[in-house]
């Protein structure tokens, strides 16, 4: 029986478990299966999200759930509530930041009712949609599976002499002081570095930003904050925008493309092999607060794999036609998404 945060759409298995013992002693009960899960509460997504469940199972307090009468096709119910996420969000209390939903702002959404034969038709072709999302994102995470890999075997076979980053590219340290960007950028682990404003919706900037680093198309920058996914920080470069401004946090860089192809480059760091070099130099305690804590010189001692600029440019473009497959990927991904919003607005108006 799961007793953790509702995270998935749909719950075909539980993951943990507790004894029959430790269930006695919970308020907690047994959920039965084809029921409508809904998020309560929660600072990230989770509040508001609907979920609908396959197995019986038993949740925390956090999670809502509603059995659907006999005037409701399961399948549909989910998906009308599901479509309803932002409405959910609104009528939550708080400002959205520790807001929270009751069961009674949920009794009171006016859900469209027509009749079983016809909430059936309507919930099965959601579900058959949602389940080729599903396997459209299983192929992209395939995908990107893949990329890793020819990476690790491209790089692992290449025969070239290791120099130091500083020897092929210059440290950026200019600034922003005629504020010529107002262009503030965070790195993404898919598309590197991208706008605060389209990566989060919003700046999380200084309002002043005189003092940032100015970047320009082709540069590279270093983030030293680390988590699972990026346990040595991420290096990428800017690609989509002509200028950019970063945090002095960052260590950034600027190629010299007479000796290095930058998207050569890109694939080296995107293989993790420098990840060696950041453990040696960031010793053990030198991490504070969420960032690696490392020299300006030890980090542009890196050694860099550089083999002739032929060669490079023929790796470069081997690797970027796996890149575009998975960008084909995405984008049928993207058209299913949109497909299904307009469902969802079209049936349940």
């Amino acid at each position: 029986m799961n007793s953790g945060e509702l995270n998935l759409k749909r719950v075909y298995e539980v993951q943990g478990r507790i004894t029959q013992l430790g269930y006695d002693k919970t308020s907690t009960k047994i959920i039965p299966s084809h029921s409508v899960l809904i998020g309560l509460a929660g600072q990230g997504k989770t509040r508001g999200t609907a979920a609908m469940n396959y197995v019986e199972l038993c949740t925390n307090q956090s999670i809502a759930s509603i059995l659907p009468s006999d005037l409701f096709y399961p399948e549909f119910l989910y998906q009308n509530i599901e479509s309803r996420y932002k409405e959910l969000r609104d009528i939550s209390s708080g400002d959205g930041g520790r807001g929270g939903l009751n069961l009674q702002m949920i009794y009171n959404l006016y859900i469209p009712l027509c009749s079983i034969q016809e909430q059936k038709k309507i919930g099965e072709f959601l579900y058959l949609l949602d389940q080729r999302i599903t396997i459209q994102n299983k192929v992209i995470e395939d995908c990107i599976t893949l990329e890793k890999e020819i990476q690790n075997q491209v790089f692992g076979q290449i025969s070239a002499p290791l120099v130091p980053l500083s020897s092929i590219s210059q440290r950026v340290t200019e600034k922003n002081t005629a504020l010529e960007s107002d262009n503030v950028l965070t790195i993404s682990a898919r598309e590197g570095l991208v706008s605060q404003l389209e990566f989060f919706n919003k700046s999380v900037a200084s309002e002043n930003l005189s003092n940032y680093y100015l970047l320009r198309n082709g540069d590279f920058a270093y983030n030293k904050s680390y988590s699972n996914d990026y346990p040595w920080g991420a290096i990428k470069h800017l690609e989509k925008y002509d200028t950019g401004v970063l945090s002095p946090l960052y260590f950034c860089f600027r190629p010299n493309k007479e000796m290095v192809d930058t998207k050569y480059l890109q694939f080296f760091f995107d293989a993790k092999l420098w990840h060696k070099h950041i453990a040696e130099i960031a010793v053990e305690g030198a991490r504070n607060h969420g960032l690696l804590n490392m020299s300006v010189g030890s980090f542009y001692s890196m050694p860099i794999l550089l083999p002739k600029m032929h060669d490079q440019q023929t790796i470069a473009e081997k690797l970027s036609a796996f890149q575009r497959k998975r960008t084909v990927e995405e984008s049928i991904l993207n058209s299913l998404l949109t497909q299904k919003r307009f469902l969802l607005e079209s049936l349940f108006i």
